[in-house]
This record gives C-alpha cells, sequence and structure tokens, in this order.
C-alpha cells in the first residue's frame, strides 16, 4: 500500500513565508512569485501520494502515466507544504517533483520544482528546466493525489 501524507494548505501566508517554513539548506533563487503563483483562497487539507514510475519516461508521457495510475500530479503549493511537514523524507535518496502549474522559459522548457538532498543531509529546493522531449531518470518521484 502506498503511504498517505497528509499536509495542510495554509491560506494567509506568503509564498517567502512558506519556502522558509520548510527550512531549506539552499533554494533556488528563481524560484519565485515572479514565475509561480498560489491559488488557494481558504485552508485545506491535501492527502498527498509519492508516485514512482521505476522506469525511465520522456517528460511529456509522466502526465499520461501519472493519471493512467489514478493520480493527478501536484504543484508548489504542495510541494512547499510537503516539505515543511515532512522534512525527512526529502532526505531519503530521491528527488520529489511537483509537475502540474508549471512556467514555460522562452525555448519552451518547463521550470520544475523539486525537493532533494544535498550533500552531508542538506535539503534543497531546487528548479530544473525540462525540455518536454527530455528523459527524466528512474529515481524521480513525483508528488501526487487521487484523480
Amino acid at each position: 500500500m502506498t503511504e498517505i501524507f497528509l499536509v495542510k494548505l495554509q491560506e494567509g501566508r506568503t509564498f517567502n513565508e512558506r519556502i522558509v517554513a520548510g527550512n531549506y539548506n539552499v533554494c533556488d533563487p528563481e524560484i519565485s512569485l515572479k514565475i509561480f503563483s498560489i491559488r488557494r483562497t481558504g485552508s485545506s487539507f491535501a492527502a498527498l501520494y509519492l508516485v514512482h514510475l521505476d522506469c525511465v519516461l520522456v517528460y511529456k508521457d509522466i502526465f499520461k502515466y501519472i493519471e493512467f495510475l489514478g493520480f493527478k500530479p501536484r504543484d508548489i503549493e504542495h510541494l512547499l507544504a510537503f516539505g515543511e511537514k515532512f522534512p525527512e523524507i526529502q532526505l531519503e535518496k530521491f528527488p520529489i517533483m511537483a509537475l502540474s502549474s508549471l512556467p514555460v522559459n522562452t525555448d519552451g522548457a518547463f521550470g520544475v520544482p523539486f525537493l532533494t538532498r544535498g550533500t552531508v543531509d542538506t535539503r534543497n529546493l531546487s528548479l530544473r528546466w525540462i525540455k518536454p522531449n527530455e528523459t527524466l531518470s528512474c529515481n524521480c518521484h513525483f508528488l501526487a493525489s487521487f484523480i
């Protein structure tokens, strides 16, 4: 059975306050309200799952596969709430990516925010620009919820 991670999505906290609450050792400076938005209009809870595909897939096909499994990819708001509540999961040996509501740059690449373990047990909030036909490694986990 897949583990369920319950997080609270809180209204009233700014984007930067959510990042600070995650207590990351390193935060990519591109992760900001300039390219991401938070649309929540109230506090709520979300049941999240880490979907591990255990295969190498082209980025644009990952959405289809996650939906085929009965899940919906989640966004940066969910990623920040997950990182704040479950920092120990981030220190495991896999990146956790949020694939919903992503910015697109002039090259057509998507800005994918993710949590990862840095060197010597540090926690990083990072951003990677991924083109639609680029492949992602099999060790990635994707933050999702049931459809």
